[in-house]
């Protein structure tokens, strides 16, 4: 199997792990019940992000640089919380912290993404 399909599949599985995550978390209070679950979502968000953005590189002949991968789960990260605090998603007293590590697990996701990305290409 090539590469891009590799990549393409993987994406498409992580994908559906963050998807039923989140489903579970909304369905259950998962994010209400547990302080971790916040976490798992958002290191899958990020990695789900950085993949899409090598994976659409891929397809078009262009290799993302790690920076670029960072600032992609960033931003969207920073967009996530700006939804989140306009739906007036209950916030604790520390949000601000809170919303700190929120974007340092985009951040990971996405440094897990480009390792993996790297991995996928040595084998190849």
């Amino acid at each position: 199997m090539c590469m891009r399909m590799r990549l393409l599949l993987i994406l498409l599985l992580v994908s559906g792990l963050l998807l039923f995550f989140h489903w579970a978390g909304i369905t259950y209070t998962l994010y209400w019940v547990f302080a971790w679950y916040d976490l798992l979502t958002h290191f899958l968000g990020g990695v789900v992000l950085a993949l899409s953005l090598a994976v659409f590189g891929k397809y078009k002949g262009y290799e993302p640089p790690f920076s670029h991968l960072l600032i992609f789960a960033f931003g969207v990260g920073i967009i996530w919380e700006l939804f989140e605090l306009w739906a007036g998603i209950p916030r604790e007293a520390g949000f601000l912290l809170d919303t700190t590590i929120d974007l340092g697990m985009d951040m990971l996701g996405a440094v897990f993404a480009y390792f993996l990305t790297r991995n996928i290409q040595k084998t190849s």
